[in-house]
This record gives structure tokens, C-alpha cells and sequence, in this order.
């Protein structure tokens, strides 16, 4: 019962991880990517 709802709740988060990632598109993980970038110590 225990693992069903774990199992459950880990489908739920990877399809609105999914949904998020789709939603905010390509541009806003590049930006994270550059921002990333920008504040590696050089």
C-alpha cells in the first residue's frame, strides 16, 4: 500500500516536472544554464 503511494507520488512529480519544463520552454534552461556560467569563479 506504502509503495503504491510512493510510486504514485513519483509519477505525479515527473509528469508536472515534464508539464513545467514544457511550459517555460527551451529559453528559460538556457538562461539558467548562462546564469550558471556567469557565476562560476573564474
Amino acid at each position: 500500500m506504502i509503495k503504491n503511494i510512493i510510486f504514485f507520488k513519483k509519477k505525479v512529480l515527473i509528469m508536472y516536472f515534464k508539464k513545467y519544463i514544457f511550459a517555460h520552454g527551451k529559453k528559460h534552461l538556457k538562461d539558467l544554464i548562462f546564469e550558471d556560467e556567469f557565476h562560476k569563479p573564474k
